[in-house]
């Protein structure tokens, strides 16, 4: 009797545990087929507050394609926002490089692409080991850079200057008081494809990046009092000569964060194979759990909807990070901005300025929002990636696609439609009240001229032409597209061609239908047609009073807030559009 009780209460175990297992074996087989992914081992010292770093690293490079190459180029991503600045000096520096143990020439190009001469010409299958040398200098925050009013008036001058003032995202490279922030501290193999090395860094307003994925070991020395987060998991931490070591390791890595400083708190939640932890100073605590929740949500409906997550770690930290920037992902590793780690009912809370206070419903609703957008760019951005020249806008097409996948799964369809109201209608409503001028998604991100123009445009219409496809694929179709354009580019580089072909094919017979949403939401300029224009625009005038009528969500509420700011200085008023 005993032992069939026992055998029964083992059955019913591996029947509720069998989900998690079987994802945990798909995820480890996924990154099992490394192939010839480049492989890195890096060694950091750090100085917790000190301007400067160095470094070391060991590549591993397979030659995969059918091209001889006498050259191999890496690129200096923290000397993009130097490059056109005749004053600046590069913030990172390569000292030296050895191909198979042999000191070789390297070239560097404009501070930002490093060409390395090979003793050999590589043909395809050939491997060779590079060494470099680096040093790194990292500009200080401005502590007041990192405020909640300065990310809300960041915010308004992105809205009020859309059409003028350019602003970048540039990948968050700081020390400030309590934490010092790197990414892509390192030089990066450049991706090659067709032939060809692609060596381009520039700036622009959405943080763009080409990198391949790749299996890194990060070996990084801190002062014994700091507590250091990187991309991959934690796989040893130990003293060494007064300092602390800690040993981080990736498998299929697309880019790399690091995040030194303060010991933080920890709460976590077993998502089947996947621990997810949120990490936060201890005034934090109640946001903090809040922001475990809606990531633990985002990924059980996003292993659900479109395939597992590869790695056994999803790490959501608060970070000073500045104005204009909300987050930064790596793979495995999400920074968000601590300014918005508010409980309105706090000490902390209840000294903000009062115009931020009265939109602490908007602040809040963002964040769950963005919580969800940037868990999804774990899926799309981290595991499968865009190329960033010719299809810059899926990404976060596919991932603003998902945020609104997730509120449907956890609050219902009507909660999903308000979400399309307030996150993307309103926000192409705002811009082009404010004067903004409609765009193609597709177009070059250079010409955009800050993050607000450009999620307005591209984050916006993006997602939308997904909502429209949904309409003629049907809901199941779509997801089983998805799902297999994500097997298809695991750790890969995909264009818009490859998921145009799987959406067109889920279609049928109403395949045309799909190629003519598709060319109508992203290279059209139709905006106001199929989103709506706004109730009133405004225009740089005098002795017109802002317009009352109603208020269709809470971020045309923050539109209509800056418009009544602005005409009460007299600069601006509020015409019918």
């Amino acid at each position: 009797m005993v032992w069939r009780r026992m055998r029964q209460v083992a059955v019913v175990l591996l029947v509720m545990l069998w989900p998690w297992m079987q994802a945990r074996a798909e995820a480890r087989q996924l990154l099992g087929s490394a192939g010839a992914r480049p492989t890195y081992r890096i060694e950091l010292d750090l100085d917790q507050g000190s301007l400067t770093y160095w470094g070391q690293e060991t590549v591993r490079y397979v030659h995969t394609d059918g091209v001889a190459s006498d050259v191999v180029w890496f690129l200096l991503a923290p000397n993009a926002r130097t490059a056109s600045s005749k004053d600046a000096s590069p913030l990172l520096f390569v000292r030296r490089v050895k191909v198979d143990d042999e000191e070789v020439q390297f070239q560097v190009h404009d501070s930002t692409r490093v060409e390395v001469t090979l003793p050999k010409l590589l043909a395809k299958g050939d491997e060779i080991r590079l060494e470099l040398e680096f040093v790194g200098k990292v500009p200080p925050l401005d502590p007041m850079l990192n405020t909640l009013p300065a990310h809300f008036t960041e915010q308004i001058a992105q809205v009020i200057n859309s059409r003028e003032r350019r602003t970048y995202v540039d990948p968050p490279f700081f020390v400030s008081e309590q934490f010092t922030v790197l990414a892509r501290f390192h030089p990066i193999l450049a991706p090659r494809r067709n032939g060809q090395w692609y060596t381009q860094v520039t700036r622009t307003v959405d943080d763009e990046f080409c990198g391949e994925a790749a299996d890194y070991e990060l070996l990084i020395r801190a002062p014994a009092g700091v507590m250091v987060h990187a991309s991959g998991r934690a796989a040893a931490v130990r003293s060494e000569a007064g300092k602390r070591a800690w040993l981080w390791r990736g498998e299929g890595v697309r880019d790399v964060l690091v995040i030194a400083g303060l010991e933080l708190d920890m709460v976590s939640e077993q998502v089947g194979p996947v621990e997810v932890q949120s990490f936060f100073l201890p005034d934090d605590e109640a946001v903090a759990r809040q922001v475990l929740q809606y990531a633990a949500k985002a990924v059980a409906a996003y292993q659900s909807l479109f395939g597992p997550y590869p790695y056994q770690q999803l790490r959501l930290v608060a970070t000073p990070l500045p104005a204009g920037r909300m987050s930064a992902s790596a793979s495995s590793l999400i920074a968000l901005a601590r300014a918005y780690y508010v409980d309105f009912q706090s000490p902390r809370g209840l000294a903000l300025p009062g115009m931020i206070r009265e939109h602490a419903e908007l602040i809040q609703q963002g964040l769950e929002f963005h919580v969800a957008y940037a868990v999804a760019r774990q899926w799309w951005g981290a595991v499968v990636a865009s190329d960033c020249r010719s299809a810059h806008f899926l990404d976060n097409t596919l991932a603003t696609h998902a945020a609104l996948r997730y509120y449907e799964r956890n609050y219902g369809p009507e909660e999903r439609d308000a979400q399309v109201e307030a996150q993307l209608k309103a926000a192409y409503r705002v811009y082009r009240m404010f004067g903004g001028q409609d765009q193609s998604a597709n177009q070059p991100v250079s010409r955009f001229k800050n993050n607000f123009q450009y999620t307005s445009i591209v984050h916006v219409k993006g997602a939308l032409l997904l909502e429209a496809l949904r309409q003629v694929v049907g809901e199941p179709q779509l997801t089983s597209a998805l799902q297999q354009y994500y097997l298809n580019h695991l750790f890969g580089i995909a264009d818009e061609s490859a998921l145009l072909r799987l959406l067109r094919r889920s279609a049928g017979q109403r395949s045309g239908q799909v190629a003519q949403l598709y060319e109508r939401w992203i290279a059209w300029r139709r905006g106001d047609q199929d989103i709506g224009k706004p109730e009133y625009r405004i225009v740089v005038s005098a002795g017109i009073g802002p317009s009352d009528e109603g208020r269709p969500s809470a971020f045309e509420w923050l539109g209509r807030t800056i418009a009544r700011q602005m005409t009460r200085v007299g600069r601006y008023a509020v015409r019918p559009f």
